[in-house]
């Protein structure tokens, strides 16, 4: 089995992709490293085009949020995840052929990628689900609150309420994004600013019918 988890970032993609791999003894891939392996594949001259994200280029001490609107955030990752989804598909479609399990988690799996395997004779070899968080106030609050869940931002942002801020716009947005998608084409969709370990328990009995 495949199992594909996708969504906003900071919303428990690699705590869950972790439970999965260590319950299932499977593999774990980020599309953060395929990133950086189709990145290198492609030439200097359609780079801006296809990976839109190497140039929104933050001043030092900066994150991309504090310099880019979520909104362009959003845009231009979209671009770079339909750069990215031939290969992450052909994966797929390798590791089912050679009947090997894996979990394939990251932020670059949109719905309307994913729904493209639908109809497929793999389809019925991948589980899918998304974890996101919408509401602006409440993730704002947990990122104040959940150290660990925040990992390696929260020192930054700590005493940056402006910061804080953005950086729960940039999860909201694109959150909001994921679900409206997902609903289109009926995936599942777990929101965790609420009951963060119960949903994730939950999502992870939906992906291996526990």
């Amino acid at each position: 089995m495949i199992y594909l988890i996708g969504g906003s970032a900071r919303c428990g993609k690699t705590i869950l992709s972790k439970k999965i791999a260590i319950k299932k003894r499977t593999s774990l891939i980020s599309t953060d490293h395929l990133r950086s392996m189709v990145l290198a594949m492609v030439p200097k001259s359609e780079m801006n085009k296809k990976f839109p994200q190497t140039k929104m280029v933050s001043p030092k001490n900066k994150f991309r949020f504090d310099c880019h609107s979520a909104e362009a955030m959003l845009k231009a990752q979209v671009i770079e995840a339909k750069t990215m989804w031939p290969p992450i598909k052909a994966l797929i479609s390798s590791l089912i052929y050679r009947d090997q399990d894996c979990v394939i988690e990251g932020v670059h799996l949109f719905p309307s990628l994913v729904k493209q395997l639908k109809g497929t004779k793999d389809w019925k070899h991948i589980k899918v689900v998304y974890l996101i968080k919408t509401d602006l106030e409440k993730i704002q609050i947990g990122f104040s609150k959940n150290k660990e869940e925040f990992d390696w931002m929260y020192p930054f942002i700590k005493n940056d309420a402006d910061r804080l801020r953005k950086a729960a716009k940039m999860v909201s947005v694109k959150g909001a994004y994921i679900e409206k998608e997902a609903g289109k084409y009926n995936l599942k969709v777990y929101n965790t600013e609420n009951n963060f370990n119960k949903v994730l328990k939950e999502a992870r009995s939906y992906l291996i019918n526990e």
